[in-house]
């Protein structure tokens, strides 16, 4: 994929999970419209990435 794709960099953000849980919870109560902006959505992400 590289040979179409060519990375210039790679930036990896940590941010804890409590911290991510917190800013899906907002942006929900602020209605963002997404269907996504579920604690269960987060768990089912975090579990997927190896996070929990």
């Amino acid at each position: 994929m590289a040979d179409k794709f060519p990375l210039k960099f790679v930036l990896f953000l940590d941010c804890p999970n409590e911290i991510c849980r917190m800013r899906i919870a907002r942006r929900a109560e602020q209605g963002s419209g997404r269907p996504d902006d579920y604690s269960v959505t987060f768990l089912e992400r975090s579990v997927f990435l190896g996070m929990a």
